[in-house]
């Protein structure tokens, strides 16, 4: 499944590895500018991931650099992976709870109930501390 957030993402990842890139070139926004035929200012966009850098913009700014396309691509898949993993990372040291003796708890506890309106409430309130990432309101 294809989101929005994805694709801003990648547009601030790219731009950081443009940043990076750059940086280790030794070259100043303005002569990196000069160099791709565009203003400091678009190309600060493109760092930030304000803009998208286009396909062609992408060729032109990877040969100003030294490197080509494919490593600069490269270098942000390697960083959305890292990203993710992390994310993953995160979410599972959340689960620290979740090992399996309390697992067996919470599912014994479940099928205990009988009345289906309150395992039906249990279900709801799991599912309300879920899209708040379990910050209950004061």
């Amino acid at each position: 499944m294809c989101s929005k957030q994805n694709d801003v993402d990648v547009d601030v990842t790219m731009g950081r590895i443009l940043r990076r890139t750059r940086l280790t070139s030794g070259l100043t926004l303005v002569s990196l500018a000069e160099r791709c035929d565009v203003t400091y200012q678009q190309l600060q966009k493109y760092e930030t991931g304000a803009n998208r850098i286009s396909v062609s913009r992408l060729f032109l700014l990877a040969r100003a650099l030294g490197v080509t396309p494919t490593e600069m691509i490269a270098n942000v898949q390697e960083q959305v992976d890292s990203d993710e993993e992390q994310i993953i990372d995160a979410r599972l040291e959340h689960l620290q709870f979740a090992r399996p003796e309390y697992c067996q708890k919470i599912i014994a506890s479940l099928a205990s109930i009988d009345n289906i309106d309150v395992l039906e409430s249990v279900v709801n309130l799991l599912n309300v501390l879920n899209q708040d990432n379990g910050h209950a309101e004061p």
